[in-house]
């Protein structure tokens, strides 16, 4: 079984989403079919290390996610104060 995280990394380099935008040049209509996608080759390394490359790219998207909602609640947090930090009517004490 390949992992997510592995298949995510590996479909979302530059060259792979070339090839699979290629996929679809032959079609009247937009989009990709399934017998198309099915010839895509995809590299796969032993399980051992696409295991261990989803461990470590688990760890590193779940940090980022935590990161994104820090950043996103400091953010709401500098909009609600800084207006009222400008305006006087909340005070910094020395």
């Amino acid at each position: 079984m390949i992992n997510q995280f592995y298949l995510y990394f590996y479909l979302n380099q530059e060259d792979v989403t070339e090839r699979i935008r290629h996929l679809n040049t032959n079609s009247a209509q937009p989009g990709i079919n399934q017998e198309s996608l099915k010839s895509l080759e995809i590299l796969l390394p032993k399980k051992e290390i696409m295991d261990q490359f989803g461990d470590i790219a688990e760890k590193a998207v779940s940090l980022i996610l935590k990161n994104s909602i820090e950043n996103k609640n400091l953010a709401e947090l500098r909009d609600s104060l800084l207006p009222r930090l400008m305006s006087g009517k909340i005070r910094v004490k020395k």
